[in-house]
């Protein structure tokens, strides 16, 4: 079930930036040295898109994050 999520949300950020330019800024790591940043494509913020559409989970949107769980969208489709 992992690979499948991790396809769907790479799918669902394909079809967010297709044909766009995203900027990225950032110099962040978490606990496991993995970079953070944010990603926008002019106003949309592709962090908060992928925590709503439930394909990134996030304590900085965290209501995106809860109707996602309550709708169950992407991986809390369960």
């Amino acid at each position: 079930m992992a690979s499948t999520c991790a396809w769907l949300a790479t799918l669902h950020l394909s079809d967010l930036i297709l044909h766009k330019r995203a900027t990225c800024t950032g110099d962040a790591q978490d606990k496991n040295q993995i970079p953070l940043a944010r990603c926008t494509i002019g106003d949309l913020n592709l962090n908060r898109e992928m925590v709503r559409a439930g394909w990134a989970t996030s304590q900085e949107y965290r209501a995106e994050q809860d109707l996602a769980k309550q709708e169950k969208l992407g991986v809390w489709w369960r």
